[in-house]
């Protein structure tokens, strides 16, 4: 996470302005809320500075594989929770370059439904936001966004497999005259899923810190070529008898349905073109499955002048439920941390709505999104919101999986980012209300190696197994420059790698077992993998299951935990 020395001596921050454009027909389809569109950068003039220095394992754009008013740098995100009637909502998010493509009539056609006498449904978009960068170290002139646009496709059927979708511009808006339907702006038709139907199983992938390096592309590849790679028989076929019967008349473990990633996106550290370079690195991956994010540092990029946070991620995403940002902005305190792209303890900044902090629920599990990045004390506004959402709006004879992620981590063995503040606060605050609401599983990144704990409470292994597990999947592709392993690895962890990067994928196969793999490439040493199988303490204890069972899963170094 800490930035090379020639990157710190040229990077300083960007001051933006937001300009909130709308047709002159921006009413005449008040019906859809997904015209409120949002921003994108374009990233033409980027090969003026495409890492040449000692960053140089980034992938460079070539502008020439840009067509002039295609939709760039797409990505699918969850517009909702799914529903208990089977509908779930979802964005469709993408880019149209400045300025050829302003006088456009945009708009996404698509189909979910199975029966083939249906028509496709199109939706016309008729606002964009964008914004305008001041003079930096990376742009010698203010420099526009693209246009970017967020598309509320709305009641989709979830755990669909066929949907597609197309965007198309239409229309000149000055001329009034209707362009042609042809290659040119007419994006070609993309398969999609939906999240999966409440009570199904699923399947999430999970990740952190991934960066734009090579190893950032193959992590894609490999969660997008995540699929049933073992059969229900040959997972099973090392279980014990008792559980194999749980499991076995469940559906086949599906491939991912939703990915989430913990925060750490793409490291652009206030440099705004690499947000497109990240987002069309990552487009074969996002433009088909569901996004879920989550704040870490390197999203906060600090306006030194405004004080404004967290612009480019606000911006590029839609998280479920969606709504403008109540609270955004930065109290300025010492100018040390004037660049403020993207410091590792940061307790100054309120981001409050937004894609600051949310709730998702699909299939099996209920997950929440938290943000170290914005006060989380006890009676902070992230606090009460989060407690409110334990209290009333889990339902575990719906969503038996309880899941929380945010970036930094509770505990972790490594030198770098120790005992940060942002996790102490959170630390100590939010702790009890998952012990007292029984989460099963957290997720964060911050640091660039693979963690995963023993069920823990209040800092000790609990030997009964009725705590959450605590993961760190900071193996995106990001550099693991951030110091070596504690030597004393404490008897809280059960795995921990430093070498290799990868996600994760957590199949929830029913309200009592879900199994937890590492994506890894299949070349990787047979010891550096982890698959567990994990039990719902929630809905099974340790003294309902013989003693037998104490190791469900005997492959590699896999064993099962209750949490």
């Amino acid at each position: 996470m800490m930035l090379s020395l020639w990157r710190l001596m040229t990077m300083s921050m960007v001051v933006v302005r937001t300009i909130v454009v709308a047709s002159d027909n921006s009413s005449r389809d008040g019906a859809h809320r997904n015209h409120d569109s949002s921003i994108h950068w374009n990233y033409r003039d980027y090969n003026h500075h495409n890492n040449d220095g000692p960053r140089n394992r980034k992938r460079k754009s070539n502008p020439d594989e840009i067509s002039c008013c295609m939709a760039q740098n797409i990505h699918i995100e969850p517009g909702s929770s799914v529903r208990t009637d089977g509908t779930v909502d979802m964005y469709i998010s993408f880019t149209l370059p400045f300025p050829d493509c302003k006088n456009l009539d945009v708009a996404i056609t698509y189909d979910c439904s199975p029966a083939e006498n249906t028509p496709p449904v199109t939706v016309p978009l008729t606002r964009f936001i964008q914004f305008e960068s001041y003079e930096n170290a990376w742009n010698t002139k203010p420099q526009p966004s693209s246009y970017i646009f967020h598309g509320l496709l709305e009641q989709l059927p979830a755990s669909a497999t066929d949907c597609w979708y197309q965007i198309q511009h239409h229309m000149d808006r000055e001329s009034k005259q209707p362009s042609s339907l042809d290659d040119n702006n007419l994006s070609p038709k993309i398969t999609f899923t939906t999240p999966t139907t409440l009570g199904q199983p699923s399947t999430l992938a999970i990740v952190a810190d991934w960066g734009q390096t090579t190893d950032s592309i193959h992590t894609m590849e490999l969660i997008k070529n995540a699929t049933i790679r073992k059969s229900n028989e040959t997972i099973l076929q090392n279980i014990s008898l008792r559980t194999k019967k749980q499991i076995h008349n469940s559906p086949p473990l599906p491939v991912v349905s939703t990915l989430l990633v913990v925060g750490d996106l793409s490291y652009a550290n206030g440099h705004l073109p690499s947000w497109e370079t990240w987002l069309t690195s990552m487009q074969p991956l996002f433009q088909s499955t569901p996004l879920l994010v989550a704040a870490g540092n390197h999203e906060l990029e600090c306006d030194a002048h405004t004080y404004e946070i967290f612009r480019a991620y606000q911006h590029y995403f839609r998280t479920p439920n969606y709504h403008d940002p109540t609270d955004w902005r930065r109290v300025p305190f010492q100018k040390r941390w004037k660049p403020c792209t993207h410091p590792s303890q940061e307790v100054w900044s309120v981001y409050e709505g937004g894609n600051s902090y949310y709730q998702f629920r699909e299939g099996l599990a209920h997950v929440i999104v938290l943000n170290p990045y914005t006060p989380t004390n006890v009676g902070s506004v992230q606090y009460n919101w989060l407690q409110t959402v334990l209290q009333t709006e889990v339902d575990r004879t719906i969503s038996p999986w309880l899941i929380v992620a945010f970036h930094c981590p509770f505990h972790t063995t490594f030198r770098g980012h120790n005992h940060e503040i942002n996790s102490q606060i959170m630390k100590e605050a939010m702790e009890p209300l998952f012990l007292k609401y029984n989460v099963n599983v957290v997720f964060s990144g911050h640091q660039h190696s693979y963690v995963r704990s023993h069920p823990m409470r209040y800092g000790q292994v609990d030997t009964d197994g009725h705590s959450p597990i605590y993961m760190t999947v900071g193996t995106g592709g990001e550099s693991h420059s951030l110091g070596p392993l504690h030597p004393r690895q404490g008897d809280w962890v059960a795995v921990r790698d430093h070498s290799t990067f990868g996600a994760g994928q957590l199949q929830l196969v029913n309200a009592t077992h879900a199994h937890w793999e590492r994506l890894m490439d299949d070349t990787t040493d047979p010891s550096l993998r982890d698959s567990v199988w994990i039990v719902n303490y929630y809905t099974t204890t340790i003294k309902q299951m013989p003693s037998n069972e104490e190791t469900l899963f005997q492959s590699d170094a896999n064993t099962m935990e209750t949490t």
